[in-house]
């Protein structure tokens, strides 16, 4: 019995999709941003650097993404035996959207963890100088 469950699993595994698995496109590492009112300037700086760097990567993760359909598509339409599974289009295009969604969090994430840095340096206008607000003597 378990050895037709393994048998089963081999060949969906094998024969079901082998064009999706030729899609050798490594994700990026998400960044986590913390809290910019609580961090130092030091660690701003070194996710601002892990920032940028997931940025470029998803960049390539993306190019690698689309070059690996547009070959799927190629090496499909060259083999008149072979068509090409629409729902391999649809998965690759998922995980581009999926990235392009990251990669917009992420940079709203650090674009609010940098002003929160900025306001929790500058200090509060209105604690300043209290005589200066209070209204003249007549």
């Amino acid at each position: 019995m378990i050895r037709e469950c393994i048998g089963s699993i081999l060949f969906i595994v094998v024969f079901a999709s082998p064009a999706y698995a030729q899609v050798q496109c490594t994700g990026p590492f998400l960044p986590v941003v913390p809290d910019g009112a609580t961090t130092t300037e030091e660690e701003l700086i070194t996710i601002r650097g892990q920032v940028e760097a997931f940025m470029r990567d998803s960049d390539g993760y993306q190019r690698c993404l689309v070059a690996s359909l547009r070959q799927l598509q190629a090496a499909a339409a060259s083999d008149e035996d072979e068509e090409f599974d629409p729902a391999i289009r649809r998965r690759i295009e998922a995980r581009v959207n999926a990235n392009q969604n990251h990669k917009i969090r992420v940079s709203e994430e650090f674009n609010a963890a940098a002003r929160a840095y900025n306001d929790a340096q500058s200090p509060d206008e209105n604690q300043a100088d209290p005589a200066a607000s209070a209204p003249p003597e007549s």
